[in-house]
């Protein structure tokens, strides 16, 4: 009746193996390149949401 269509991803997963792995919080770990700080990508992260906040505020003010 129904022919199942096959999943073809085009893109390739990064092996994680040749990352490491960086924790952020109890739930939350990201992987970087072996050779990148950890300390950076834990500040990079973290200021996501900021980021996010102050686009949220430019549209509230430019909305009104």
């Amino acid at each position: 009746m129904y022919e199942k269509k096959q999943t073809i991803s085009n893109s390739k997963a990064p092996d994680l193996s040749k990352m490491k792995a960086v924790i952020i919080d109890q739930k939350t770990v990201i992987y970087i390149e072996r050779g990148a700080s950890e300390e950076e990508a834990k500040k990079r992260y973290l200021s996501r949401g900021e980021y996010y906040n102050e686009l949220i505020k430019r549209k509230s003010v430019v909305a009104k």
